[in-house]
């Protein structure tokens, strides 16, 4: 249950802060012609079997009421509640009919065809998903990193059970300064000040953590510096 739990909360995350289920692009792919899909007319039959059901039903609960109404009528009432009675009977009768004809309509119909089968203007496609799922790990890999950053300012940060994400999504979208020192072959990045005093103690906290990892920035051999504002 609390593996289910995590999941659920992960996706949920996803969805409201990274976008996850958003869609990339409208084109499309044929997916495998081999692949068994129900029929579309077995299941075109199969609702309209379904409607003619649930309306017999609906005039067997009309009849069942005419007929109990008509136990406690006078003899002058009877002959109305007989005729509403044979009218039912009759509807239902029809309908009955037709539930019949639609059941062995489907007894022709096989209820799944392969994707081959299928008529050319019905025949399914989908969404291309490559994009998609570079997207969907990209988006991942940024939640996984978001979620490193939170684990490391948890020791220094009071109240990183309530804001805990805020705060470093916050930091992430500050302005910084980009200073290239070539000849120490370093880069260093000065971020700009937070909101609050605990803010600056925690990117403080981060900077330092961060700057042991001795990280050069992609396809150079500058090493990034992360400098937090004076507390």
């Amino acid at each position: 249950m609390f593996s289910r739990w995590s999941q659920e909360n992960f996706f949920k995350y996803m969805i409201e802060e990274f976008d996850f289920d958003k869609l990339i692009n409208y084109g499309t792919e044929i997916p495998d012609q081999n692949k068994q899909v129900v029929n579309p007319a077995y299941s075109m039959i199969y609702q309209q079997r379904k409607k003619l059901i649930e309306k017999r039903r609906r005039l067997e609960a009309q009849l069942f009421e005419a007929i109990e109404n008509n136990i406690d009528q006078n003899i002058n009432e009877t002959k109305k509640w007989l005729h509403k009675q044979t009218d039912l009977k009759e509807k239902i009768e029809g309908l009955q009919m037709q539930v019949n004809q639609k059941a062995e309509a489907l007894n022709k119909i096989p209820s799944k065809i392969k994707l081959a089968y299928m008529p050319e203007e019905k025949r399914y496609n989908r969404l291309k998903k490559e994009s998609k799922m570079f997207m969907n790990i990209i988006k991942m890999i940024a939640y996984r990193a978001e979620t490193a950053l939170v684990n490391l300012i948890i020791p220094v940060y009071i109240n990183h059970q309530n804001d805990k994400r805020q705060i470093i999504q916050t930091m992430l979208a500050s302005s910084a300064n980009l200073e290239p020192d070539y000849k120490n072959s370093i880069l260093k990045v000065t971020i700009h000040s937070q909101s609050t005093p605990r803010a600056n103690k925690a990117l403080k906290h981060l900077c330092d953590e961060l700057n042991q990892t001795e990280v050069c920035y992609p396809q150079t051999n500058l090493r990034l510096v992360f400098i937090a504002p004076l507390l």
